[in-house]
């Protein structure tokens, strides 16, 4: 593998540099990046930018101000490439389309809020397209024969089996918020809480299941505290976004029921799913200052053994 280019970002006075803000970031399927920076003028106000570029023109970076009032955490692209979603620490969440089909030209014109509460999870509603490397076939001509369709369900559905489009978010406050856009263009958004005793979340990734559930992962931040899980179903009853919730089972880190490394890795500082759509699958990371630990953990089904006295019982 050789090196195609180097690039390097433009070089500011530490006066204007916000270094504390951690930066968000995200690569879209069609190879744009966007990230954002944090800068302040002379007059020490504070600007919010968000930078796109293309990996085949890095050179070109094209800068939108977000006009977001507090840190953004979030960004995240659709499945086509050609919206961004991006939230911040107010609980604010915007939507960037491209003006005109040019990857230069930003605009939003819808978005959704959940007042006062940092959004520290965001993701785009699952339009049930998902596709099937076949290895096997990985020296064909023909992209057909390399990938085939894997049946999975959306999100939500319209008439006619139309995939809703629309993103779902999860806030420090254990709530999760959904917005739907309808066809008219009008936004539907409906907040719950993930369940009846809401804790901090420090945390937290959403994966999407093949009947259309959606699965919410979430972190206190402590490597003592469980991580949770919780199944979320989306529908529209009567012209309202409906959310409904289940907490479903929790698990502990393995290093947190080691006797020898239980106080040695304090902090879950990562929690992420393999992919979007693979809720059956997840990466943990719990850290100190001189060390950390990766954990994956895999969701599987195993079969009960049953007595033989209930076996021998014939049906009534």
């Amino acid at each position: 593998m050789d090196l195609a280019y180097v690039c390097e970002w433009e070089k500011w006075p530490k006066s204007t540099h916000c270094p504390s803000v951690p930066l968000a970031c995200a690569w879209s399927c069609r190879n744009l990046i966007a990230f954002t920076t944090d800068l302040r003028n002379d007059d020490q106000d504070l600007t919010r930018m968000i930078h796109i570029l293309d990996t085949e023109h890095p050179w070109d970076v094209h800068s939108v101000s977000s006009e977001h009032s507090e840190a953004i955490t979030c960004l995240e692209w659709d499945q086509s490439g050609s919206r961004l979603l991006s939230a911040d620490a107010d609980g604010q969440i915007k939507c960037w389309s491209m003006a005109d089909h040019l990857a230069n030209s930003w605009e939003s014109h819808v978005g959704s809020l959940v007042e006062g509460d940092p959004i520290v999870a965001l993701s785009w509603l699952h339009n049930g397209v998902k596709l099937a490397l076949h290895v096997e076939k990985s020296g064909a001509s023909s992209f057909g024969e390399k990938f085939s369709r894997v049946k999975f369900s959306p999100s939500l559905t319209l008439f006619g089996g139309k995939p809703m489009e629309g993103w779902i978010a999860v806030t420090v406050s254990g709530l999760v918020t959904v917005s739907l856009l309808k066809p008219s263009g009008q936004v539907l958004t409906s907040t719950e809480s993930l369940c009846r005793l809401r804790g901090r979340v420090a945390l937290a990734d959403i994966a999407f299941t093949g009947g259309g559930n959606i699965v919410v992962a979430t972190a206190d931040g402590s490597s003592a505290s469980p991580v949770q899980f919780y199944k979320v179903c989306v529908s529209v009853v009567s012209e309202k976004c409906r959310i409904d919730t289940e907490i479903l089972p929790s698990l502990f880190m393995r290093c947190t029921t080691d006797l020898n490394r239980r106080d040695k890795f304090p902090a879950i500082t990562h929690l992420k799913f393999l992919a979007r759509d693979m809720s059956e699958q997840v990466l943990l990371c719990a850290s100190s200052q001189t060390s950390s630990i990766v954990e994956c953990w895999s969701l599987r089904k195993e079969g009960l053994p049953v007595n033989n006295i209930f076996q021998q019982i014939s049906p009534v």
